[in-house]
């Protein structure tokens, strides 16, 4: 705990000399809890958090932090693998790379708005995905007969596609994003 209490002030003291605001806070107990309970404070707009980079295995076994954060985040999250390359883009030499998961919810929409911001600082190259669960979607759309547990009807597919495009168009700007759409495997 010691060693924590002097690390974390070590890092605020650095932000704080780069002109951040700072406040310190040392929590003990499930990371990924504490960060989605923070994220429910007031004015809290944005998680970024480090990704460790466990081994397949143990993502499997334990799971990732940044991912469970993520996934249960009441705001957008940015999980930076390499800092060097959020530095290189905050230098303006080169353009993020953003992958950005989304859906028709209102926290995908918040995301996407965020993502708008970003750009505002600087280039960035976001793929727009969306992973679905085709019976869900058949049922939405009013498909009948039998359905695939992982593959989507090609006219289904093609009003998802064009759902989602409609969608990033609408917040980040047309032609700003590539997409990506994947089935559960």
């Amino acid at each position: 705990e010691k060693a924590g209490r002097s690390r974390l002030h070590w890092e605020a003291e650095r932000l704080r000399k780069l002109g951040a605001l700072v406040e310190e806070k040392f929590l003990m107990g499930s990371p990924y809890e504490l960060l989605v309970e923070t994220a429910r404070t007031p004015n809290t707009r944005l998680l970024i958090l480090g990704a460790v980079g466990h081994k397949a295995l143990e993502r499997w076994l334990l799971g990732s932090v940044a991912e469970r954060t993520a996934e249960k985040s009441p705001v957008p999250t940015l999980v930076v693998r390499d800092p060097a390359v959020l530095e290189k883009w905050a230098a303006g030499a080169k353009p993020l790379n953003v992958f950005i998961a989304t859906d028709f919810s209102p926290n995908s929409d918040a995301a996407l708005c965020w993502i708008k911001e970003l750009q505002q600082f600087g280039k960035c190259n976001v793929t727009v995905g969306h992973v679905d669960w085709p019976p869900e979607n058949c049922l939405r759309l009013g498909v009948k007969g039998p359905l695939s547990l992982l593959d989507n009807p090609t006219a289904v597919q093609r009003v998802l596609e064009r759902e989602i495009k409609e969608k990033a168009e609408g917040i980040l700007g047309q032609e700003t994003f590539l997409m990506s759409h994947s089935a559960p495997a």
